[in-house]
């Protein structure tokens, strides 16, 4: 059985995220569950508890609205409501702990958010414990016929690429590894490919190298003119992938305005 955490705000980006999980995942050995957090601050004003309340009725009904969009599938899907006061990294580390969930799902863009890349996307890919597939606002639906896999040059454990797998069994993409070479210190050294190719498990796939100065706009020029439906990253502690997620570095996420994308964890 499959878990699936779907955070939402009740956005239309995040019923696409939704969509696209319901297209890849199906309904069969799948439950989802619907995360919606409302954090309220602590304050000493009389009229806070009306305002929780309100809160918390605004939270269930929209979570019922977005389980009814789902369930007009012609097939049976298990959604489960979760409404919750915590922060949202921190509720749905707590749901995978209590529902062994394997995977989140969620928008880049939040309701309220004019970033390309909302605050909240970007905090959950951090601070979770999960991998995480992240769905653009112009995301359209396709079939994911070819996946970019991109790769440094550290070590890898074959776990971390389970949930990359899972997803390319069940749309029978190829797996297109990328590694680019800069002129960093250590970036010269190519990667472990035959690891690699144990790693991916006689899952179809092929290796290219490129040359830039900037990993990302190098990844996105890659993933712009090879044909790619989706992006596949390895989230280290220490690694690009922690740069592109901080604030300043908004004006690099090109990569991820079309494109849906997986991080994966290093085990």
């Amino acid at each position: 059985m499959t878990h699936i955490l779907l955070p939402t705000d009740f956005s239309d980006t995040a019923r696409k995220a939704a969509q696209f999980a319901l297209d890849l995942y199906g309904t069969r050995d799948v439950r989802y569950f619907l995360v919606n957090s409302t954090p309220i601050r602590a304050s000493a004003d009389p009229l806070l508890p009306d305002l929780t309340r309100m809160m918390e009725q605004q939270s269930l009904n929209g979570l019922r609205q977005e389980e009814r969009r789902l369930r007009k599938r012609p097939d049976h899907v298990y959604v489960a409501k979760v409404s919750t006061y915590a922060p949202l990294p921190q509720a749905l580390n707590h749901i995978a702990e209590r529902k062994g969930a394997d995977l989140i799902v969620m928008g880049t863009q939040g309701k309220s958010s004019k970033r390309r890349f909302g605050s909240n996307t970007s905090t959950i890919v951090k601070k979770t414990q999960l991998p995480v597939i992240t769905v653009p606002a112009h995301w359209e639906p396709e079939a994911i016929r070819r996946i970019l896999l991109t790769m440094d040059n550290e070590a890898i454990d074959a776990d971390t690429f389970l949930p990359l797998l899972d997803l390319v069994r069940r749309c029978g993409a190829e797996v297109v590894v990328a590694h680019v070479r800069t002129n960093a210190v250590g970036a010269r050294k190519g990667v472990d490919r035959a690891a690699v190719s144990k790693a991916l498990k006689g899952i179809k796939h092929s290796f290219i190298t490129a040359h830039g100065a900037n990993v990302v706009d190098t990844m996105n020029e890659l993933a712009a003119g090879g044909r790619i439906q989706l992006v596949a990253m390895v989230q280290r502690k220490r690694s690009f992938l922690g740069g592109l997620f901080h604030k300043s570095s908004t004006r690099q996420m090109a990569l991820h305005t079309k494109l849906p994308l997986l991080v994966l964890r290093h085990a």
